[in-house]
C-alpha cells in the first residue's frame, strides 16, 4: 500500500502551516481522510492495488494540495513570522546593549574615565545605533538568505544593504541619529557573517573576530577626540571586545531560535 505517512509529510512540508499543534492536527485529519477512503473502497470490494492507484490519483498533485493549505494559512504564517523575527531582534538588541553598556561602565570606572562623557544622551544614542546596525544586520543576514535558492549569500548581502541604506537615509533625514553609526554596525555584521560562511574552524573564526574589533577600537581611538585629546585605545578596547563577544552569542541564540522555533513550527 501507499505509504500514508510519506504522503502526509509531503503535503505538510509545503503547506505553510505554522505551529506544531496545528500541523499535527492537520496531519491527523489528512491521515484520517486517507483511512476513510481505504475503508470505503475495501467495503466496495476493491483490491489494495486498486485502492493504492485511486489514492495516488486523488492525491497525485501534492503541490496543488499544499498550495491550497498555504493560501488558507498565509496570513497566519506571515503574522507569526513577523512577530517571531521581531521578538528575536528586540531581545538580541536589548541583550547586546545591556552587555556592552555593562562592560563599558565597568571599564570606565576601572580606568577612571568620565561617566558624564561616556553615558550622556548623545553618546548613548550613537552607540545604540551602532549596536542596532550590528545585531539587526547580523540577524537579517542570517535569515534573509532563505528568500533565495541560488547564490543566496551574495543576494542576501545586496538585499539587506539596500534595506539598511534606506534606514540610514531615513535616520539622516529625520535627524534622530547618526546614520554612519548604523552603516558601521552593519558593515561589522557583514564581516562577521562572512566569516561564519567561509571560515569553518571555530577557534580561528572567533580569533579573527576579536582581532577585527580590537583593530576597530584602535582606529576609532585615533579618529575620535573629546576636549581636543584623543582617547586612548585601551578605553575603546573593552567596548569593542564586548561587541565581538555579544555578536558571537547572538549567532548562537539565532541558531537555537532557528532549531527550536523555526524548524519545529515553521518548517
Amino acid at each position: 500500500m501507499l505509504n500514508r505517512e510519506v504522503l502526509v509529510n509531503r503535503i505538510l512540508s509545503a503547506s505553510g502551516i505554522v505551529g506544531h499543534n496545528l500541523r499535527s492536527e492537520t496531519a491527523r485529519e489528512i491521515a484520517a481522510h486517507i483511512d476513510d477512503i481505504i475503508e470505503e473502497e475495501r467495503a466496495a470490494g476493491r483490491q489494495d492495488s486498486e485502492i493504492e492507484q485511486l489514492i495516488a490519483r486523488r492525491f497525485g498533485n501534492v503541490d496543488e494540495i499544499a498550495r491550497e493549505f498555504a493560501t488558507v494559512y498565509r496570513a497566519r504564517r506571515t503574522t507569526l513570522s513577523f512577530v517571531s523575527y521581531s521578538l528575536l531582534a528586540f531581545i538580541s538588541i536589548v541583550a547586546t546593549s545591556a552587555f556592552v553598556y555593562s562592560i563599558q561602565y565597568g571599564a570606565t570606572r576601572w580606568l577612571g574615565g568620565s561617566m558624564a562623557k561616556v553615558f550622556n544622551r548623545s553618546h548613548i544614542v550613537l552607540e545604540a545605533t551602532l549596536l542596532m546596525g550590528l545585531t539587526g544586520g547580523y540577524l537579517a543576514l542570517c535569515f534573509a538568505g532563505r528568500l533565495f535558492k541560488r547564490r543566496s549569500f551574495l543576494k542576501t548581502i545586496c538585499l539587506i544593504t539596500i534595506v539598511f541604506s534606506i534606514a540610514a537615509f531615513c535616520i539622516e533625514f529625520s535627524g534622530s541619529g547618526n546614520s554612519l553609526d548604523l552603516i558601521a554596525g552593519f558593515l561589522f555584521a557583514v564581516f562577521v557573517r562572512s566569516l561564519d560562511q567561509f571560515v569553518r574552524h571555530n577557534t580561528l573564526r572567533i580569533s579573527v573576530v576579536l582581532l577585527f574589533f580590537a583593530a576597530a577600537a584602535a582606529i576609532e581611538s585615533n579618529l575620535i577626540a573629546y576636549s581636543g585629546k584623543p582617547l586612548a585605545w585601551v578605553h575603546f578596547l573593552p567596548v569593542y571586545l564586548a561587541m565581538a563577544v555579544s555578536i558571537q552569542f547572538t549567532g548562537y541564540f539565532a541558531s537555537v531560535f532557528d532549531r527550536e522555533i523555526l524548524k519545529r513550527h515553521f518548517a
